[in-house]
């Protein structure tokens, strides 16, 4: 089965996207923390272990959220498995800041102190995963930085796929994207069931860049 990638960040659609693909039959390597891999997979790309990275690529058919989706492990992945499909979920800078923010104060709504406090009850792999991606140990001051960081992630993942003329599917779960666009993208019948999203009318200024 061809490779599925899941390029999107963190809090934008990823669980959608990671739910639907099972409804299409994929394997899929889920990004939540409970899972033994994830925390092992960030610190992986924060190593820049790619052979290991690789060798449990193997292991499944389907991937999303860190580390797949934030980083530039994206190059990698198109470098060893260009004929792999890579899909983009993206949305609102401003809504997706306030999603991630809204996780990594979960424990503690102080900004200088909720990244340690998320480490502290044991977030400690994601919390050290988003330290090394945006730069920071603190949330305080910071978001126009990560927001910054974001932006300019998304932009620059459409650009190295247009570059390449290589196909990219870039989603916005929030404008309503489902499966009309995901199935074809993947040669798959779509299913007679709901797309596993809410719909929600935010502006998103990445549709207009991507590749047709």
């Amino acid at each position: 089965m061809t490779k599925v990638f899941g390029l999107g960040f963190s809090k934008t659609g990823t669980t959608s996207l990671e739910t639907a693909l099972e409804t299409l039959g994929y394997n899929v390597c889920r990004g939540h923390w409970q899972n033994v891999h994830t925390f092992y997979l960030q610190a992986l790309w924060i190593h820049r272990d790619y052979d290991e990275i690789f060798r449990l690529v193997n292991y499944w058919d389907a991937f999303a959220d860190a580390p797949w989706g934030g980083t530039t492990l994206y190059e990698k992945l198109y470098e060893r498995l260009p004929d792999s499909k890579f899909i983009l979920t993206v949305r609102d800078d401003e809504a997706w800041y306030e999603s991630l923010e809204k996780l990594l104060t979960m424990f503690d709504l102080n900004l200088e102190t909720a990244f340690d406090s998320y480490h502290s009850k044991g977030m400690y792999g994601s919390q050290y995963f988003f330290r090394h991606v945006f730069g920071i140990d603190t949330l305080a001051g910071n978001k126009q930085r990560i927001i910054d960081h974001y932006h300019a992630y998304n932009l620059a993942v459409i650009d190295f796929f247009a570059k390449r003329n290589a196909e990219l599917l870039v989603m916005d779960f929030t404008k309503g994207d489902g499966w009309d666009k995901l199935c074809p993208f993947l040669g798959k019948s779509v299913p007679p069931i709901p797309f596993p999203h809410q719909n929600q009318s935010i502006q998103n200024p990445y549709l207009s860049n991507k590749k047709a």
